[in-house]
């Protein structure tokens, strides 16, 4: 016999927690179903650790430095067992406040893996048992896995982001196989910690669908760490040997490294669910319409079990409105270019709205961090806040900003996007000196000049 609920929630990642919530606290019953550890793979194996790996690479990086501000450092190792630790403890800590929120909010856990019998009734397994669960409604979020294009992950030479994360030592050399957010992250991490890294994009630069001029200041800051910046090139054969890896490349160099990690996509975890049971339409990833319904109208599916986009907060985002949307509440469907995209290498990149090259007919202005007094008491000053404005409405239609604290000056401009205001009207926001926020309100006022760093800043009408 099989128990019910209102809501039933495949998937306890960002998304999946995010509608077992808002469902939750509308006074659904509901039960959020995870085959693996609570959180799912941002809070175990993706963001979270990934975070704390940058962090311990960033704080190595300013002492380093230390002598700039003064400071005499002797002695300075990473001890990577220690890094590990305190990665595992962060990890640990936001598992349990999870699981304890979720109880408090009355969602019921449910361990296990999940199958489709019919379109409201799922299957559940877990150490050879077996249990049914009838639901009115269905959230699918179950994520999305690394591919290993031609080769094959044994999570010991060549490695997913998974297999590197759970190394007990440092690798003394890393080759990294595509330099989208994951490699490049990884990238800028084992570098900062001593490992002699070389990464390798098929496409002319590292991060193809990102801002070049962004991109510029990452590949010179790795190149700078000691790493081997390879564009334009493919890896036609891998070998595990004894001790390590070797590659050949497209452009005939030979390259040998102590691990591999590849990092080309991933894939919709669709496997297993049984969508055909329940009369889901699926590609590569699950179709949904606006409100994420799939061709189910009372099953939604988030994140990257369609063909994602790999952002936890806007798997986060797209629950929130599954949820209320399968309970009956009118919703907005999301709007993709008000979401940031942030990749946190040295120096950190953020994004909202379209490129430059994709903006059509915009004004643009530039303001450069090396004008900022902040930026110098911080001793650094690499990278940019570029603002494009709508040249009729002079609203804000996106930004890229490059350097420190990029993922958190971001969220100006988001605002400023979504709530449809002018670049006057950021302009005319006072920002206290000295911070880093100046920076984006000196970029806006430069379009009427009003900058107080006009020697740094630049502007211009661009096209696409």
């Amino acid at each position: 016999m099989a128990t019910t609920c209102d809501l039933a929630v495949i998937g306890s990642g960002p998304g999946g927690y995010a509608a077992a919530l808002a469902a939750a606290r509308r006074g659904a019953a509901v039960a959020l179903i995870e085959r693996e550890a609570w959180g799912g793979v941002c809070l175990n194996v993706g963001c979270i650790p990934t975070k704390a790996f940058l962090a311990s690479a960033h704080l190595l990086r300013r002492i380093r430095h230390a002598r700039e501000f003064g400071i005499t450092v002797q002695g300075v190792e990473v001890d990577y067992a220690a890094v590990r630790e305190r990665t595992e403890q962060i990890v640990a800590t936001l598992r349990r406040g999870l699981t304890e929120l979720l109880r408090r909010e009355g969602v019921r856990l449910v361990q296990g893996s999940a199958a489709f019998e019919d379109q409201r009734t799922l299957r559940l397994t877990q150490d050879g048992k077996t249990e049914r669960l009838s639901a009115s409604h269905i959230v699918i979020a179950t994520g999305a896995r690394p591919i290993a294009g031609p080769w094959a992950f044994d999570e010991e030479r060549v490695l997913s982001y998974r297999g590197l994360l759970a190394l007990a030592t440092l690798p003394k050399s890393l080759l990294i196989i595509g330099g989208g957010v994951i490699g490049c992250e990884f990238a800028s991490c084992f570098a900062a910690f001593g490992a002699k890294v070389t990464i390798v994009e098929q496409q002319p630069q590292l991060l193809p669908q990102d801002d070049p001029d962004a991109v510029r200041w990452l590949a010179r800051r790795l190149e700078a760490d000691g790493a081997t910046v390879v564009t334009g090139a493919t890896v036609q054969q891998l070998a595990v040997q004894p001790g390590g890896v070797s590659a050949t490349l497209s452009t005939g160099t030979q390259v040998s490294a102590e691990r591999c990690l590849i990092s080309i996509g991933q894939r919709p975890n669709l496997e297993g669910l049984q969508l055909d049971k329940a009369g889901i339409a699926a590609g590569r990833g699950i179709q949904v319409d606006q409100s994420l319904r799939t061709s189910r109208p009372h099953i939604a599916a988030i994140g990257d079990c369609l063909e994602g986009h790999g952002l936890a907060h806007w798997a986060s985002a797209e629950g929130m409105l599954a949820a209320r949307a399968l309970l009956g509440e009118a919703t907005e469907p999301l709007d993709a270019a008000e979401i940031p995209r942030c990749i946190f290498t040295t120096p950190e990149i953020a994004q909202v709205g379209p490129l430059q090259s994709q903006a059509g007919n915009v004004r643009v202005s530039r303001f450069s961090l090396a004008a900022l007094g902040k930026s110098h008491c911080d001793g650094d000053t690499e990278g940019f806040v570029k603002l494009l404005v709508d040249p009729v409405t002079e609203r804000i239609t996106g930004a890229t900003i490059v350097g420190e604290s990029a993922s958190q000056l971001i969220h100006y401009a988001v605002v400023a996007m979504r709530q449809g205001l002018t670049a006057k009207q950021l302009a005319q926001t006072v920002t206290a000196h000295p911070t880093m926020p100046e920076a984006v309100t000196e970029a806006a006022a430069h379009l009427y000049g009003e900058s107080l760093s006009v020697a740094r800043a630049s502007t211009a009408r661009a096209r696409a």
